[in-house]
């Protein structure tokens, strides 16, 4: 099964309720079924600060912003060398670090 490069949207989706789509749906469902996604070394940062975003904007409780940064913190991640080709075996061509995430 191929995998995904997800960005911080895509975090925020699977995290409160509000911000998802059909699309994100989909992905946590095939993230639920084992398939990878890679996402960059930067993500939990930036998921972390549209959490605090959604908060400050009233849009979400300071409760489920904590829920959803400690349930995405506990997703698993590999660091091998060569990024996202080389945790995943494929030819992704974007250089930096990067992180594949299962269940």
């Amino acid at each position: 099964m191929d995998g995904f490069v997800a960005d911080s949207s895509v975090g925020v989706a699977w995290a409160v309720w509000s911000q998802s789509s059909r699309a994100t749906e989909h992905l946590l469902d095939d993230v639920a079924s084992g398939r990878p996604f890679v996402v960059p070394v930067l993500w939990m940062f930036e998921v972390a600060n549209s959490l605090v975003v959604l908060m400050r904007r009233r849009r979400i409780e300071f409760e489920q912003c904590a829920r959803a940064r400690r349930a995405l913190s506990r997703l698993t991640h590999c660091r091998r060398r060569g990024g996202a080709a080389g945790c995943l075996g494929q030819d992704f061509r974007f250089g930096g670090g990067a992180w594949v995430v299962g269940v």
